[in-house]
């Protein structure tokens, strides 16, 4: 479990030709205005759960956590930087209580309309998974962290997930409407039959509808 459970850091990991180049793959995108995801920040992949048989005598012996399957964390940024992924296995695996951190090339902020759109592809194994989402103006990570999604739930449809960043405010009771990174993370539901090579929720892209005019002192 030590590699399974080490945070991947990456020194502001750019894919800018998957942001901003026309995208290749056969996935309509609704959102015709924005930009997608182009860093990548840190990637810690979670877990799948493998179940042991009716042998077992308790819970704890029944189910067993099991690092993801090593193709699945490979190449992450390919997987969740720039346009919509046509399929799960093209997409970022979290796992279960995985988390990717990834941001735009200089920052996002509060607009009008949906504010961040999260993509996950269709797929009919694709039911009731959920995630949570968290934003920072921190520009090295470091949080404060404040969530926006709580739960999201996942249906087998071609997902497309509208998020909104109103309401935000600092310890001092501030707004904060200019944020550089956002983390999405699994929620854990646990209610999808875990697999070593899709377990959790799968991110395929990351849009940013309103950009900063100005960027982050």
């Amino acid at each position: 479990m030590k590699r399974l459970l080490t945070l991947f850091l990456f020194s502001c990991v750019a894919a800018p030709s998957f942001a901003q180049a026309q995208c290749p793959y056969s996935v309509k995108d609704p959102y015709p205005n924005g930009l997608y995801a182009s860093q990548i920040l840190a990637f810690n992949p979670g877990y799948w759960i493998q179940t042991l048989g009716p042998m077992a005598t308790d819970w704890h012996t029944m189910r067993k956590k099991r690092e993801l399957h090593h193709t699945r964390i490979m190449y992450p940024a390919k997987r969740v930087l720039g346009c919509p992924k046509p399929t799960l296995d093209t997409s970022l695996t979290l796992g279960h209580e995985g988390f990717v951190i990834v941001g735009p090339v200089e920052c996002f902020r509060n607009g009008k309309g949906p504010d961040i759109i999260i993509h996950e592809p269709r797929s009919e194994m694709n039911l009731n998974e959920t995630f949570n989402v968290y934003v920072t103006s921190d520009k090295k990570g470091s949080g404060p962290w404040y969530q926006i999604a709580n739960k999201v739930s996942v249906s087998n449809a071609n997902n497309y997930f509208e998020l909104e960043l109103d309401g935000i405010v600092n310890e001092r009771g501030h707004p904060i409407t200019e944020f550089a990174w956002i983390k999405i993370q699994d929620a854990n539901s646990q209610l999808v039959l875990s697999h070593e090579r899709y377990s959790g929720f799968e991110v395929s892209a990351v849009k940013f509808m309103h950009q900063c005019s100005i960027p982050m002192s």
